[in-house]
């Protein structure tokens, strides 16, 4: 993203999860998501 005055900026999701086992043997996954915003000249083209 790109602005008048020379800024710009990059936003993607990233995901992060966690397995584990709970108590009656089940296999649990928990998924939360991110949203990430950076202000970097470089980074956008």
């Amino acid at each position: 993203m790109h602005f008048e005055n020379g800024g710009s900026l990059v936003k993607f999701p990233v995901a992060t999860s966690e397995t584990y086992t709970n108590r009656e043997g089940q296999k649990v996954t928990n998924t939360d998501w991110h949203s990430v915003v950076i202000n970097a000249k470089g980074l956008v083209d």
